[in-house]
């Protein structure tokens, strides 16, 4: 199990780089982008592929949850007038 672990660990340490990259990156889309619809929109797509994804993962539910929870908190972020 231990090898197992050691496996892991450098995945899991580049999917979270890459998970706050993203949020990053989105964060100032949100902020930045002239058309607020079309970034919910593309929040809204974004959503469906995660639950796309993860649904038959072998994800736990409370992540997924986590994860559609912080596109929605996104989504209410760029619905918001600046």
């Amino acid at each position: 199990m231990s090898n197992h672990t050691e496996d892991l660990a450098p995945l899991l340490l580049d999917l979270h780089a890459q998970i706050v990259g993203m949020r990053n990156v989105l964060h100032v889309l949100i902020e930045t982008h002239p058309d607020r619809q079309k970034v919910d929109a593309l929040l809204a797509d974004y959503r469906l592929r995660i639950e796309a994804v993860l649904g038959p993962s072998v994800a736990s539910d409370a992540v997924i949850e986590t994860c559609l929870g912080l596109v929605d908190a996104m989504r209410a972020s760029a619905q918001k007038t600046p």
